[in-house]
């Protein structure tokens, strides 16, 4: 496991482990080692209690335009939910299912900030597509917007 501080609290940080893209909290000593505590939020592919699959996208995009991060699926809706997102400059998001808004409008981040949605257990989400729609997120500046979405069809 190599984890890489993303924020930091004093000695407390969220990190991600580089290898599976899992969220950890972490404590951090003062030579900057990172030793994790706790696992912050559930990975990909994990098996919810009603037998659905919840699946992660990496999200790596540096566009200044709408990306279809996930297609639609005829007759069926997805649920995003968890959303851990943190963006290299200064910024402004949306994230949708092609016609609605689900972030209540523009979320404007500067360098180095981010929007964390956690995942809870038992998995209840955050926003839901429409029917037939996709996920999709649309950035305002050709800067860096790196994390992860989880989601599930149902």
């Amino acid at each position: 496991m190599a984890l890489i501080a993303l924020a930091n609290r004093s000695d407390r940080v969220l990190a991600i482990d580089d290898t599976t893209g899992r969220l950890w909290y972490a404590s951090q000593a003062g030579d900057g080692t990172l030793t994790p505590l706790i696992e912050a939020v559930v990975g990909t592919s994990k098996s919810d209690i009603d037998g659905s699959v919840i699946d992660r996208i990496d999200v790596n995009y540096a566009t200044a335009a709408e990306v279809v991060l996930q297609p639609g699926h005829v007759g069926k809706p997805y649920e995003i939910l968890g959303i851990f997102l943190i963006s290299a400059g200064a910024n402004t998001l949306t994230i949708s299912d092609g016609t609605t808004t689900f972030t209540g409008g523009a979320l404007t981040l500067i360098e180095g900030s981010g929007f964390i949605l956690p995942q809870v257990d038992p998995p209840q989400y955050h926003y839901r597509t429409a029917v037939g729609a996709g996920i999709n997120i649309t950035l305002t500046q050709a800067v860096q917007i790196s994390g992860n979405i989880w989601y599930r069809e149902v």
